[in-house]
């Protein structure tokens, strides 16, 4: 590739020039500050475009630096070229699109299309790093970046893997990584999270459905259940009936008894013997005498007591008097006045404890009767008798109906609770069951949900196939590149010992490099680092080692090299071998940027052949 013509509508401090180029070496002369600088950074800008930045970066980055200070529309130029004998043409104009070009074939009079890759291909596999690290040197820019180590794997890895460098590996790098994005895309991690959570949720749901036991018995609980209900059915009835009994009992003793069951045992203790005496009177006299009767006996009494008394002390005095028939006579009147009397008292004593002990009877009716009569008679006391037994046998069957209600109680709880543990069992397994076929009812959900999801999970699995398999062609081509230089760089090492050994005149015949470009030189067999070096001798080391790519990445096309005021700090022997050695050794175009007539009084000298450009 050569430059032939270039034209600057507008760029930076440059307007509406023409430069043309010859082969060989082109010496572009200019004071400074004449814009040498920006006709290498123009010369870039129509190979690559220009580069915008973002946000504040855009204020520094080229695009704007190179804009014209007045603004124009014709922020741009053209680039004439010749490539395998065919002159090309590029069009740019960096205001309407910065990147933007147009590329004519001026040979076949037509008009190109290219797309990104083909246009790197046109410029024979250049990129805007290998193009600044190989075929542009900067003012002071001597050294290479790390990309260039990048750029020397990718195209040793497309010699060694596909004999060609015009296959680019790191393009195929990028096309898997761009097929692995693509895949990425189509593959459904939402299906995936979805089938994972799946499953996590059916494998807690048949845990729990293995943890649920069975309850062979359960139709027995159901059973017992049924046959405790219709028993304390039974039971309450049974306990209602004996609730009225108990009433009707309890009722029964309040309307005719006051005293409870003891009162009337106590009755019926105390009114035997008092019934007793009562029938012992009662055989031996018809009854009670009246008051008027119990008086006049009494007086009568007091008389038959004054009589037999008197008798008495009369039959006394009147025996002692010697009356004794007399007084045999009087005391024996006497005595039965005296005998009569006691016989009249003891009828009133008799009669007063009949009467006491109808009292106590009395007592009796009105402390357990509740309508107790108001006398004793023969019939009423048979009816209290009566009432007694009749009360006890109430107060026996109240005391047997409470016993039976409370034992009947006691069973009837002891029934319920059971009822109530078998009801809490039964309900807790109808839970269980509930809950299982619940469980059941949503693992076949889940498991529908995922029987959905297998067609995605299939597309998946065949997805992460591929994406193994890219993953597997990026790891062999990651390997390809950093095993590569073992292969190829001795070539690159011994070009550039050799073209250091002509630049240097010998001084320095071996340059070792390692796969970072990590340079030590050795000069009679003693290896001399680059920190040692002057900055002359450092510059000619690295573009040795620039030109030795140059011929390993275009060994069949001279590429025009560019040098912006490289030589300024060379002594005038070292520009004199330097300049020598490229017009005999480098087979491309030389672009000198220079702002002193140092090179060109040094090459008409040496009688080196050169072209002119003023600026």
């Amino acid at each position: 590739m050569e430059y032939r013509r270039l034209h600057i509508n507008h760029f930076g401090t440059l307007q509406n020039q023409t430069l043309e180029f010859s082969e060989g070496i082109n010496v572009i002369y200019g004071p400074n500050e004449s814009g040498k600088s920006t006709l290498h950074a123009f010369l870039e800008a129509m190979l690559f475009g220009m580069e915008r930045g973002r946000g504040k970066a855009a204020r520094r980055d080229a695009y704007n630096r190179y804009f014209p200070a007045e603004g124009s529309s014709t922020y741009g130029g053209v680039l004439e070229l010749t490539r395998d004998d065919t002159r090309y043409t590029i069009y740019r104009n960096f205001q309407k699109d910065p990147r933007g070009y147009t590329l004519m074939d001026e040979t076949h009079s037509r008009q190109l299309n290219l797309t990104e890759e083909e246009y790197r291909q046109f410029l024979s596999g250049l990129t805007r790093p290998l193009y600044r690290n190989t075929l542009s040197l900067g003012q002071l820019q001597a050294s290479v970046s790390g990309s260039l180590s990048e750029q020397l794997s990718n195209h040793i890895v497309n010699l060694n893997t596909t004999g060609s460098s015009s296959l680019d590996i790191a393009q195929a790098r990028e096309r898997l990584k761009k097929d692995r994005r693509q895949l990425e895309l189509s593959y459904s991690r939402q299906a995936e999270q979805e089938a994972k959570q799946l499953d996590q949720r059916i494998g807690l749901l048949r845990e729990e459905m293995e943890q649920t036991t069975d309850c062979p018995d359960f139709r027995e609980m159901e059973s017992e259940s049924a046959a405790l209900d219709q028993r304390i059915d039974r039971m309450n009835q049974r306990r209602e009936a004996l609730t009225r009994e108990i009433q009707e009992d309890e009722a029964y003793l309040a309307d005719r008894s006051s005293g409870d069951l003891a009162a009337l045992a106590e009755a019926e203790e105390d009114l035997a013997p008092l019934t007793a005496r009562r029938d012992r009177y009662l055989s031996r006299h018809k009854g009670a005498l009246s008051t008027p009767l119990r008086i006049a006996s009494l007086f009568f009494a007091l008389l038959l007591l004054c009589l037999g008394g008197g008798g008495l002390l009369l039959g006394a005095w009147s025996y002692l008097r010697g009356h004794a028939l007399r007084g045999i006579g009087l005391a024996a009147v006497g005595g039965l006045a005296a005998l009569l009397c006691l016989l009249t008292i003891l009828r009133l004593l008799q009669d007063h404890a009949f009467r006491q002990n109808e009292h106590r009877i009395h007592d009796l009716y009105r402390r357990i009767w509740l309508d107790a009569p108001p006398d004793v008679t023969d019939r009423n006391l048979d009816e209290f008798t009566a009432l007694l037994e009749s009360m006890k046998e109430r107060h026996a069957s109240l005391r047997k109906n409470r016993e039976e209600e409370r034992s009947l109680t006691e069973q009837l709880l002891q029934a319920q609770s059971r009822v109530r543990q078998l009801h809490a069992r039964l309900e807790s397994i109808h839970h269980e069951l509930w809950q299982q076929d619940q469980r059941e009812e949503a693992l076949r959900e889940l498991l529908q949900e995922k029987e959905a999801l297998s067609g995605q999970l299939a597309q998946n699995q065949l997805l992460a196939e591929e994406i193994s398999a890219v993953d597997l062609a990026a790891e062999t081509i990651d390997h390809l590149s950093e095993t590569a230089f073992d292969s190829f760089g001795h070539y690159l090492q011994k070009t550039a010992s050799e073209l250091l050994s002509q630049i240097t005149n010998g001084r320095y015949t071996r340059l070792l490099i390692d796969d970072s470009l990590n340079i030590t030189l050795e000069r009679n067999h003693t290896a001399v680092s680059l920190d040692g070096l002057s900055c002359s001798t450092l510059d000619q080391v690295y573009l040795s080692l620039r030109v030795a790519c140059i011929r390993f990445f275009w060994p069949e096309e001279p590429m025009p090299l560019l040098l912006d005021e490289s030589f300024a700090l060379y002594d005038a022997d070292r520009i004199a071998e330097t300049l020598r050695w490229l017009s005999e050794s480098y087979p491309g175009q030389v672009l000198l940027f220079t702002c002193q007539h140092r090179e060109e009084d040094i090459m008409k000298k040496c009688h080196i052949e050169y072209e002119t450009i003023s600026l």
